[in-house]
């Protein structure tokens, strides 16, 4: 038996079965009976009340909904211009870079070198262009044709080993 107590495992087995034992004793069935624990004063404190109140609720309001104006967002413009002009208008697009003279390309076709404008009726398709110079990263980037606006671009110099 004294062997068994100095192995470590056994030192911390044995105070468990003993505290298990005081814990649930057993009936003369062999079922554990579970007797309940009186409630401690922290228990009591940490139950929830049923009713759940809006921390914030009582907070006064600094600033009124109706003093703060609302933000206009890009797509809410462009449908007011969109409006404002006909739908047969034509819109004048303009393609810039730093440095100039990057060739423009709408898919195999070249629309020269920047800055280049694009004129299209309004409304058509957003347009794929790939825009390159040499010793410069390409450029891959798509432009709306819903209103006239201009684009500028910084290209990336290639980092050459």
């Amino acid at each position: 038996m004294k062997r068994m107590i100095e192995c470590p495992t056994m030192k911390r087995l044995i105070p468990m079965l003993v505290l298990a034992s005081i814990t649930f004793p057993l009936t003369a069935r062999g079922k554990p009976t579970v007797q309940p624990t009186p409630a401690t004063s922290l228990e009591r404190v940490a139950t929830p009340s049923p009713i759940q109140v809006d921390p914030f609720a009582r907070l006064k309001r600094v600033i009124p909904r109706e003093a703060l104006k609302p933000i206009r967002s890009v797509r809410l413009y462009d449908q007011e211009q969109e409006v404002a002009q006909s739908p047969k208008d034509k819109i004048k697009v303009i393609i810039q870079t730093r440095p100039r003279g990057a060739l423009v390309k709408w898919g195999r076709r070249t629309l020269g070198n920047t800055p280049v404008a694009l004129i299209a009726p309004r409304g058509s398709t957003p347009a794929d262009l790939v825009i390159r110079r040499k010793g410069y990263m390409v450029l891959r980037t798509r432009v709306q044709r819903r209103t006239s606006r201009s684009y500028f671009f910084k290209l990336t110099p290639a980092k050459f080993h």
